[in-house]
């Protein structure tokens, strides 16, 4: 079966433009899930170089966006679900909450942030 013929999640109601944004990860899911995960174990290594080239401050809050970035996205997917949905999703973003807050301190970007 074609990705572009296929959606992620049965049933769901995909506009055209969120199908058309996710497709390009889509194919790899219908290839093979194993294509998948190796495309995320090489990607993952491939974004952590990236963030560590760049200035401290700009990696921060690049990080910081990325994470809640994925967060909202995995929300609107919890959404659909109605009430169970809505607080499954809240109770992700009070652990993210809690989890940014953590790494911040673990990896001392509060100091950094507090120095200038």
């Amino acid at each position: 079966m074609s990705p572009s013929r296929t959606r992620a999640r049965p049933g769901s109601r995909w506009s055209p433009y969120v199908h058309y944004l996710c497709e390009r990860q889509y194919w790899l899911l219908a290839w093979h899930p194993g294509a998948f995960v190796g495309a995320a174990i090489v990607w993952l290594p491939t974004w952590l170089a990236f963030v560590q080239s760049l200035p401290v401050r700009l990696s921060i809050a690049s990080t910081f966006l990325f994470t809640l970035g994925h967060a909202f996205g995995v929300a609107t997917w919890l959404l659909e679900e109605g009430v169970p949905g809505l607080v499954a999703a809240i109770a992700l973003f009070v652990v993210a909450k809690y989890l940014i807050a953590w790494f911040w301190s673990y990896c001392g970007a509060d100091k950094i942030l507090q120095e200038t």
